[in-house]
């Protein structure tokens, strides 16, 4: 793994997810509250998609490793924070799905893969 196949594989992924959710056939796959998202998460992810897709084909070595150190820190940190504190801010919020820990562990599986490829971004290209 490296940042190039990392940016690849995950802008696939995030382009099929976003493009699953804008269309509504998301949430058609489970009930689980990981397939429904709010609707803006669904944009999100397409926008991201579109950048990652494009950053993993055509940028640079150096906007490669930035962009995989970025999803590196965001998934960690998302899916870290998220399995700590998702039960106590779904209660405070009111908001149940952050009680779910899959989308938790999937922010932190995305995250765990980018430290894979960033820690290999010697060997890219």
């Amino acid at each position: 793994m490296n940042p190039t196949r990392f940016l690849t594989a995950g802008g696939a992924v995030l382009l099929s997810i976003g493009t699953l959710g804008v269309t509504g056939r998301l949430g058609r796959i489970s009930r689980g509250s990981f397939f429904h998202p709010p609707s803006w998460i669904n944009w999100f992810h397409l926008g991201l998609g579109a950048f990652v897709s494009g950053a993993g084909l055509k940028g640079s070595a150096r906007l490669q490793s930035g962009t995989t150190l970025v999803a590196t820190i965001m998934g960690l940190g998302l899916g870290s924070l998220g399995l700590l504190f998702g039960s106590r801010a779904a209660r405070r919020f009111d908001v149940p799905a952050l009680a779910d820990p899959t989308d938790h562990l999937a922010h932190l599986g995305v995250g765990l893969a980018a430290l894979w490829g960033w820690s290999n971004r010697a060997g890219a290209r």
